[in-house]
């Protein structure tokens, strides 16, 4: 039980890598349509989904690779 806190912590700071990537470098990541990114998280099996909009860039989901690719964008129309 020792080693979660500490993967927890590892994933914390991995996700905030993939974050500060995008922030600075939005359109460096794979695109999936036409306005849709995935980030992937390094170390970790999670992708960012985002999308770069004229003054800021949405963060529509943070999922498991394992999930079905459809779970993102039911995710996006909501926030939408």
């Amino acid at each position: 039980m020792s080693k979660a806190p500490s993967l927890v912590a590892r994933f914390v700071d991995a996700l905030e890598e993939a974050l500060e990537g995008i922030r600075h470098h939005p359109e460096t990541w794979a695109s999936l349509d036409d306005e849709l990114r995935r980030a992937l998280v390094r170390r970790f099996p999670y992708a960012v989904y985002y999308r770069v909009e004229a003054e800021r860039v949405l963060i529509v989901a943070v999922l498991h690779q394992r999930r079905a690719p459809r779970t993102w964008r039911a995710r996006e129309r909501r926030v939408a």
